[in-house]
């Protein structure tokens, strides 16, 4: 059998995942250069060859902090004339050193700077000899521990061996869908084999081949998404008894407040998925602050009374507890039970449980509901963990993950939509960059002048990282944040994050909400589930470094009882056009199910098999680093469904 090494810590367990670790790119080592008295242009690809100048000279600097960063390496290389070419290069030296002592030419693949007139290479890639003078594949690697040339060597010692085996596996996997000229034709492959178009998507003869194998992959893993998407939406399709509870409706009178038309229409459209003799999977859907938790809740209320089982599922023990007391005000007959790390009893037979992750680590018996609130926040194995073919299923999200939104959009899933606020409110999100901040902060401090105005400010980490000390522009931690606005703000700011005690984020929260402080730093434990008093303005520092759902959970923190608020997305230091392009839409909507579909086509439909873990990315762990478009879903689908019927 196929050995596979070090690959393994790429995440491949099995001989035929070799070759579907695709390439992210190419490095073309087609341009050779060895006189170096030729004229170069900044820019330009190349591949100097030449012997050893015999001047590596390494040296080590110290990071603000005093730790060592990675090693700077310059030397360069010598034509038959005699002249040199610069070169520099970061990490350990000695890979370097040893293959210049046993060769005699060095092949070096990087990018012209030009410096001081002359051209010099940053950083390039030192290659075999075989693998100059053709287009190299480049492949993600994990830092620390396998280096992308590495993954590159690895790779191409298996690949003879492993895509036969590869391309056996693909036709069986799609297999069930279609076959034959009918698979050509869908992937758009009539010319060459898969074994074929494996060969030339690692090497190809030129980048127009490259492309072509690579859409011709992307559209198998499109297939293999929509035969995930068939099997997971068939899931629910279980014979069941109905749930069946007369006077149900007694139970809404004991909500103390009146409900909106799309809250009794989204609990009526539970109740009959409910009663109908097979199991079902329902989303409710409806950003923050509009209502969604007292829709299950009475879901949950009804299969109670009828003599059935439920767990809650939430992500933290601040909402568990909440989502708890809801429960039991309002139906005190049901004796919900709070499921924590605390609680040492037989749970098997309780009517209703209410918790957090503990739940996934306690016998809880066969369950007839299983609510998940803020879905996002849990994975699919997760969320699937306390059900069994048996069990309805509700989903709770402001923001469904790509997995669910593609389930939404091509599958069979009930959705129940909410947008009708109790109290109107206007949130106003803003990107705001480095050269920006002055304003911003002096905005905030306007705001804050009405003393019944609550701040927010979002860090990416709880304290300062030994490995970024070295950026430009290094994160900020919680800490490093609280003492600036302590300095402008004294006494009137507060710190919570998962790092601290539970009672002194109880206690800052409290001192927030209570109005004996204005400002709380925080981490993303603010994110589901925290109500403030007076919230009515975020800073989300490094907002690129947040997702969609987080993003849009921070912001529906603000203003929950109606009135304005006011976000605020930080960047001090510039982002990829993607990130901008996902901010620039956060900013653009406060519709959360708009932003689930954006996330979807900017990170793709994810793993969408009944088993699956990851909540975006590659179609089933089968085809790596190739994300599914929603687009090319869409399109695979509708092809798939029009193709004639053997």
């Amino acid at each position: 059998m196929l050995s596979l090494g070090k690959l393994k810590s790429l995440g491949l367990s099995e001989p035929w995942q070799v070759p579907l670790y695709l390439p992210t790119g190419y490095l073309d080592c087609r341009t050779v250069v060895r006189d170096f008295s030729e004229r170069f242009v900044e820019g330009q690809r190349i591949v100097v060859v030449g012997r050893f100048g015999n001047d590596l000279f390494t040296e080590w600097k110290s990071s603000r902090r005093g730790a060592k960063r990675s090693p700077l390496s310059r030397a360069s290389l010598l034509d038959e004339r005699g002249q040199r070419f610069k070169f520099s290069f970061f990490g350990d030296p000695r890979g370097f050193e040893a293959k210049a002592r046993t060769h005699d030419e060095l092949c070096l693949a990087g990018t012209v700077v030009i410096v001081g007139g002359k051209p010099f290479l940053n950083g390039p890639t030192l290659l075999e000899a075989s693998e100059v003078g053709r287009l190299l594949p480049t492949y993600p690697g994990r830092t620390g521990v396998l280096g992308s040339d590495a993954v590159r060597r690895l790779i191409a010692e298996r690949l003879e061996q492993s895509i036969p085996i590869a391309a056996t596996f693909l036709r069986e996997r799609v297999g069930s869908i279609v076959q034959g000229a009918r698979l050509r034709q869908l992937v758009r492959c009539t010319e060459w084999t898969l074994e074929q178009v494996l060969e030339r998507v690692h090497s190809p003869a030129d980048l127009e081949e490259a492309e072509e194998a690579h859409a011709i992959l992307a559209r198998v893993a499109a297939l293999i998404s929509v035969q995930d998407l068939k099997e997971t939406c068939a899931l629910p399709e279980v014979s069941r008894p109905p749930l069946l509870c007369e006077g149900w409706e007694a139970l809404l009178e004991s909500i103390p407040f009146v409900l909106t038309d799309e809250q009794e229409a989204g609990i009526h459209h539970l109740v009959s998925m409910l009663q109908t003799p097979r199991t079902s999977v329902s989303l409710i859907n409806a950003d923050v602050g509009v209502g969604k938790s007292i829709v299950y809740q009475s879901a949950v209320a009804y299969v109670a009374r009828a003599g059935g089982r439920c767990a809650v599922l939430l992500p933290h023990e601040r909402l568990a507890e909440q989502a708890f007391k809801e429960i039991r005000d309002l139906w005190p007959d049901l004796s919900p039970v709070w499921v924590n790390k605390n609680l040492d009893r037989d749970i098997s037979g309780e009517r209703v449980l209410v918790g957090t992750t503990a739940l996934l680590f306690r016998e809880i018996g066969p369950i007839d509901l299983f609510v998940t609130d803020e879905q996002h926040r849990f994975s699919v194995e997760q969320r699937r963990a306390l059900v069994d073919q048996r069990t309805h299923i509700i989903e709770v999200s402001a923001t469904p993950i790509p997995r669910t939104q593609a389930m939404l959009m091509y599958g069979s899933v009930n959705v129940i939509r909410l947008t009708k606020y109790h109290s109107p409110r206007n949130i106003r999100t803003r990107i705001v960059q480095r050269d920006e901040a002055r304003v911003m902060v002096q905005e905030v401090k306007d705001l804050l002048r009405d003393p019944d105005c609550r701040l927010l400010i979002v860090c990416p980490r709880k304290e300062p990282s030994e490995e970024e000390q070295e950026d430009i522009y290094p994160l900020p931690s919680v800490q490093e944040v609280a003492e600036k606005w302590e300095a402008l703000f004294p006494g009137k700011v507060r710190v919570a994050h998962s790092g601290a005690d539970q009672e002194e984020n109880r206690r800052a929260l409290a001192d927030v909400d209570a109005g004996r402080a204005q400002i709380i730093i925080s981490t993303t434990i603010v994110e589901t589930g925290v109500n403030i008093r007076g919230l009515r303005v975020l800073v989300l520092l490094h907002a690129e470094r947040f997702g969609v759902a987080q993003t849009h959970q921070l912001r529906g923190r603000l203003s929950r009882h109606g009135g304005d608020g006011w976000c605020f997305l930080y960047l001090p230091r510039p982002i990829g056009e993607t990130a901008m392009t996902r901010l620039q839409a956060i900013a653009s909507t406060n519709d959360g199910l708009r932003l689930a579909e954006l996330d979807m086509r900017t990170r793709g439909v994810g793993d969408l098999s009944v088993v699956g873990k990851r909540q975006h990315g590659s179609a089933d762990s089968v085809i790596f680093n190739k994300t599914v478009s929603a687009e090319l879903l869409a399109e695979m689908l509708e092809e798939v469904t029009s193709a004639p019927k053997k």
